[in-house]
């Protein structure tokens, strides 16, 4: 709200929250798919493509899991199907839970896939003692948010990663499109390395893409850039 009472854009937020999203504001431009998008993302993972009809759902309570949870909730009803458990958590009270005692409950309702809609501080230690309990594989997925931090967590522990899952907002790094061929072409030529491919600085390329072709194609006016040319630009033009 403070930016766009100062006229201020704003391209690409690091966030899929739906706060920043239910209310339109012309001054934000929203490059990353929402939350929701990625919670839909992972019901059709587990209802459609894996056919399963057990699914739990962990989230952190609060504006950025809750919209999320009531999103598949909706979605789930659409379809006439339940949740089989809801558990949510408060992310402040992430060092005092007992994660033993939260697996076990979670394990319980015998699950077939669970959602992780958490951060990865929760995420990590729940899953370590989750996969203590479980005696059949059980499919998890979470979200872009995680970086490589759950999977990179699960092998450097010993534990399987191959029923893990995490959605993405942006194509695979490696892929053959053309913005990830020039994506790569400008890692390299500027760091000269493949290592640092990754979904976050595709991300951050294709933003600065987004912003630099929109600056190159507003109009001046009287000899200086004026933003909402620079809005006008980006709302009007295919990029």
């Amino acid at each position: 709200p403070l930016a766009a009472a100062a006229k201020m854009p704003i391209i690409g937020p690091l966030t899929g929250s739906a706060v920043f999203r239910k209310t339109f504001n012309p001054w934000t431009i929203n490059v990353r798919a929402g939350y929701d998008d990625e919670a839909m993302a992972m019901l059709r993972l587990f209802i459609t493509e894996k056919q399963y009809r057990r699914v739990s759902i962990i989230y952190q309570d609060d504006a950025f899991g809750s919209p999320a949870k009531d999103a598949i909730l909706i979605a789930m009803e659409n379809m006439k199907l339940e949740m089989t458990s809801i558990h949510p958590y408060d992310k402040p009270k992430i060092p005092t839970y007992d994660f033993a005692a939260y697996a076990q409950d979670v394990w319980k309702h015998r699950p077939q896939g669970i959602i992780l809609f958490c951060v990865e501080g929760f995420s990590n230690a729940f899953m370590t003692e989750f996969f203590k309990i479980q005696t059949y594989k059980v499919s998890m997925v979470t979200g872009s948010w995680i970086g490589d931090g759950n999977r990179n967590y699960l092998m450097a522990n010993g534990m399987d990663p191959t029923e893990f899952y995490q959605t993405q907002v942006v194509p695979h790094p490696m892929s053959d499109l053309n913005i990830t061929k020039k994506y790569r072409a400008a890692i390299l030529a500027r760091n000269g390395t493949a290592q640092q491919f990754d979904y976050l600085s595709l991300e951050g390329y294709i933003v600065g893409l987004l912003v630099t072709e929109a600056l190159r194609r507003t109009p001046d006016v009287n000899g200086t850039l004026d933003r909402a040319e620079f809005l006008r630009t980006i709302y009007n033009t295919k990029l």
